[in-house]
């Protein structure tokens, strides 16, 4: 394979295909200056004068006065909060200069285990989108307090350690650490021993606990949301994963400690962790961070090694990606104008994959198993009954804890509130904007309800579910009525995943996922379509967050202060069910 390149960098044969005059972005460097790219197969060949190496049978890309800058990759994004199976993902961030993605295909190794992932990897190389696979940690540590498609045990998580797609162990948490969760361990240490990279996840972590888990291996963390969280992490040296997504927005404030403290950048990377397709649409994906970073007063080639060198670095694989430089592969972006970061053309292993924002390739259309499409499984249905909480108090009213969902964050507060009950129910309260909660089980027909209030959304009417609800992925609801709920529920079951918002019983809008509950088979502009009607009818129920249905999704996560899930309220940090009615 090498000796192509060889050939071609000592004149001694043509180029497949030279990009000429281009302004070079050397992200090693800092430089900006005019150069030829000359690529052979899938590789540069040589960064330089390259007219000696072209030949009638060379394509040449004139690229005068225009920018060349690397593929850009995203350090840390779950594919699965697109929506898109991983073609679709493909076609649809290629355009927008993403060549690469860190991922751990955690949310559907939670429905389908390790050997279902190794399908989706499989699929992944059918397209030009360089995926690099994290590790997710073993499901094991959280199995007594919610139910899974599949379990992963520790020994399994290290053996897939060690396959050759594996760079690293994904989203590492603090309080797993910190709790001497023994599991965890291992696996950080497994992960160390093989020199693989440990990911982390630190919410709201500071101080001696920070330094614990650093400690014990962690290497990087995108979870900082505050200014004074950022300028720890780096400090600390780990890896500042300064995310913006369609929920957290984290990357401003990240920023300004860049700024205001004179930082060196080269431990700081842009990531997403999770964007929705109306997003990707309207906003763009690694080059919508690089432009925001910009924006914040990052200067431009700067921003780019945020969204390229340093996340290969980091990720130990900048012997083929992250920069324009021979030996490594020709993923490069031509870009009319570094501030505006508008790209006219995307290629990726040497190919035009991409032209003024259209996919240029056709792909194979991906098979998927059988089983990947049944992964909803209920007791029966689900009638209004089975959602209500219950005190077994003679009384009229209960205090309770209520979750509190924010706009703009994945965090979440709790608070106590003071709610009606009837018949021994415990009764939402539309006018204090308290609204009823329930996660449903649905891999192993179990009948596991966890029940629940919560605050923030607003919803005058109606409900609105999800097959998307994290680390479990059961059916989570939120809604106004029982009656609405169990309708939700059902019609979800029945499409076999999705989001919904219905209303007096009646199905208002619908977007089907039926490839392990969690992804579609539309393409983006077709699927972003969908989600815009479907926000648009939770407006008009009187929803008033900007992204309800992944906020949804995180209503559930262990992220502080408490989870929920088929089997009740979490405590993240002392991993334990807690009652609704518990005084904390």
């Amino acid at each position: 394979m090498r000796e192509g390149l060889i050939d071609v960098a000592l004149g001694e044969k043509p180029a497949d295909v030279v990009i000429k005059d281009g302004n070079l972005v050397n992200v090693y460097t800092g430089e900006i200056y005019e150069t030829d790219v000359a690529i052979k197969k899938d590789r540069i060949a040589l960064v330089g004068k390259a007219d000696d190496v072209i030949s009638d049978s060379t394509i040449i890309v004139e690229s005068k006065g225009k920018y060349l800058v690397p593929g850009l990759i995203d350090g840390h994004v779950h594919i699965e909060s697109s929506m898109m199976e991983v073609t679709h993902f493909a076609r649809a961030v290629l355009p927008i200069g993403t060549t690469g993605v860190v991922t751990d295909w955690h949310e559907v190794g939670v429905v389908v285990g390790l050997n279902g992932i190794k399908r989706f990897l499989e699929i992944g190389t059918k397209a030009p989108l360089k995926i690099f696979w994290v590790v997710p940690p073993a499901g094991e540590i959280l199995m007594d307090l919610e139910t899974v498609g599949v379990v992963t045990k520790t020994e399994d998580t290290i053996k897939a350690l060690d396959w050759e797609e594996a760079i690293g162990l994904s989203e590492t948490t603090a309080a797993g650490v910190i709790n001497r969760k023994n599991p965890l361990l291992e696996m950080i240490n497994a992960t160390i021993k093989l020199r693989k990279t440990v990911g982390g996840h630190a919410t709201g972590v500071v101080g001696s606990e920070l330094q614990s888990w650093i400690a014990a291996g962690a290497e990087s963390d995108h979870e900082a949301m505050t200014k004074t969280e950022a300028l720890e992490r780096v400090r600390s040296g780990i890896g500042l994963m300064m995310r913006e997504g369609s929920v957290a927005k984290d990357l401003a404030a990240c920023i300004k400690v860049l700024n205001q403290n004179r930082i060196n950048t080269q431990n700081c990377m842009m990531v997403t962790d999770d964007i929705h397709p109306d997003d990707l649409v309207k906003y763009g994906h690694m080059n919508f961070k690089v432009r925001r970073a910009i924006e914040e007063g990052i200067e431009p080639v700067t921003a780019i090694q945020m969204a390229s060198l340093n996340t290969a670095r980091h990720f130990r694989v900048d012997r083929d990606v992250g920069g324009i430089a021979p030996g490594k592969f020709a993923d490069i972006l031509i870009v009319d104008d570094l501030r505006r970061f508008n790209i006219e053309k995307v290629f990726a292993n040497g190919e035009l994959v991409a032209e003024n924002g259209e996919f240029v390739l056709q792909l194979p259309e991906p098979e998927y198993p059988v089983t990947f499409k049944k992964t909803i499984h209920l007791k029966r249905k689900v009638v209004p009954n089975d959602l209500m909480a219950r005190t077994n108090a003679e009384t009229k009213q209960v205090d309770v804890k209520v979750l509190v969902a924010k706009d703009d964050t994945l965090l979440k507060d709790v608070k106590r509130v003071t709610l009606r009950v009837k018949n021994g129910t415990i009764q939402p309260d539309v006018s204090k904007d308290v609204l009823a909660l329930d996660v449903v089980e649905r891999h192993k027909a179990t009948g596991n309800v966890g029940k629940a209030f919560i605050s923030g959304f607003g919803l005058k009417d109606g409900a609105i579910a999800s097959t998307v609800a994290h680390d479990h992925h059961n059916i989570i609801i939120v809604g106004t009525n029982f009656e609405d709920m169990a309708v939700a529920t059902n019609k979800l079951a029945e499409s076999q995943g999705g989001l919904i918002a219905v209303k007096g019983g009646k199905t208002l809008e619908l977007i089907e996922l039926p490839i392990c509950g969690l992804l579609s088979e539309l393409p983006v502009q077709e699927l972003s379509k969908k989600l815009e009607n479907l926000h648009k009818v939770v407006r008009d129920l009187g929803g008033k967050l900007t992204s309800p249905f992944m906020t949804l999704s995180f209503v559930s996560c262990t992220i502080p202060k408490l989870g929920i899930s088929d089997k009740g309220l979490i405590d993240p940090f002392k991993f334990r069910l807690v009652d609704l009615m518990e005084r904390s």
